[in-house]
């Protein structure tokens, strides 16, 4: 691995004072990122179509073993963060994803921490509503490249009007229209991702600072293959978890599935225990969870690391006549979330051992209403 570093004569003056005040800002902001959230912000519903193809006779799934090694997946993942008030889980599932596959296939430390704030920034510069989807962030890693958390540090707070003091005046102070509004999602000027390096490091020596580490980072290590990143089937997506590679679910959202803290207010009552242990059921036939949670449709994504094919989901789930019934679910895939250690997985575990902000999720929903991506990293 020929990592790429900026040289000390490429960077901006007072470099190394900055980075202490950012890393001190940092340690602040993971800290604030460990309590707990019952924010669980989601992204809006995703652009590509939802639902996995089954193979025809499952015959490749038959060669498959019944569950995959999914805490050997676990032990090439970074620590779980938290989106806090931001609808980031696109960029969070990407950024861990790529941590991951760097660190199983360059070598990297299993402290590598990349900036999810950059791929936010990335993504939604230049928008006017926030939201993201894995195939779109692939293509933008590979194209920008991104840099450190210390290089540009996550805010976990939501930017909704211009105040007239502070960051975010300091930042978006001098931008009107939908340039603003670009600013307030993202954090940053949409126009400084191709600014000239004069004029920019004159306008933002930090963002012209990690866009230097974006641009080195892609060019020493983010090398992809012509292999596509949609996965068409289930045994594919199987068969990548049973050789020990993570892959991404983005999933359309059912609130009383997910015992989310917006359930209550469609007339579904949460369950905390299963919002603790990180169990995710299913939207049924006839409940009022599949009939309600379409009036404030959304989307989740995160990183799958493992599969049980004999693992079972039981839940109680109220119907639309008033009744509640209890279904059972046999095949879960394991994965990683993106809204801290605190609340949701707070009490997951796997085979005896804790992993708070881990959950599983039934196979039936991610089947029926996801869809899987591989980062096909080299």
């Amino acid at each position: 691995m020929d990592l790429v570093p900026l040289t000390p004569s490429a960077e901006p003056m007072g470099r190394l004072i900055m980075r202490t005040q950012v890393f001190l800002i940092l340690i602040f902001l993971l800290n604030f990122n460990v309590q707990a959230r019952e924010d669980a912000p989601l992204d809006p519903p995703y652009p590509h179509k939802m639902g996995l193809k089954r193979d025809l006779g499952f015959e490749s799934l038959r060669r498959l073993r019944p569950a995959s090694n999914s805490e050997k997946v676990i032990g090439i993942q970074t620590s779980v963060k938290a989106q806090i008030s931001r609808g980031t889980c696109s960029m969070f599932s990407a950024t861990a994803i790529l941590e991951s596959k760097l660190i199983s296939i360059k070598g990297l430390p299993i402290t590598l921490d990349l900036s999810e704030e950059w791929l936010e920034y990335i993504a939604v510069r230049g928008k006017t509503s926030d939201g993201g989807n894995s195939p779109t962030n692939f293509s933008l890693l590979r194209e920008h490249g991104i840099p450190d958390e210390i290089d540009m540090p996550y805010i976990g707070d939501a930017w909704s009007s211009l105040s007239s003091s502070g960051l975010i005046f300091e930042r978006c102070g001098h931008l009107s229209s939908h340039k603003l509004t670009s600013c307030l999602l993202t954090h940053w000027d949409p126009d400084f991702l191709y600014m000239s390096e004069n004029e920019l490091q004159q306008k933002s020596p930090e963002f012209f600072a990690a866009r230097a580490m974006a641009n080195a980072f892609r060019d020493s290590s983010i090398h992809t293959s012509d292999e596509s990143v949609y996965v068409s089937s289930e045994s594919e997506a199987k068969k990548h978890l049973e050789d020990g590679t993570p892959i991404i679910l983005d999933i359309d959202f059912y609130y009383g599935a997910w015992n989310h803290r917006i359930a209550p207010t469609i007339g579904v009552k949460r369950n905390m225990a299963s919002w603790y242990r990180g169990i995710v059921g299913y939207p049924e036939v006839g409940s009022v969870d599949l009939k309600n949670s379409t009036d404030e449709p959304a989307g989740h994504s995160f990183v799958v690391v493992g599969y049980d094919d004999k693992k079972v989901i039981e839940t109680e789930v109220l119907m639309t006549d008033g009744s509640k019934k209890k279904f059972k679910h046999v095949g879960v895939y394991y994965f990683k979330n993106s809204w801290g250690t605190d609340g949701f997985g707070k009490k997951f575990t796997l085979n005896g051992k804790s992993y708070p902000g881990y959950g599983l999720i039934t196979q039936d929903y991610a089947h029926e209403y996801g869809a899987f991506f591989n980062l096909p990293l080299r």
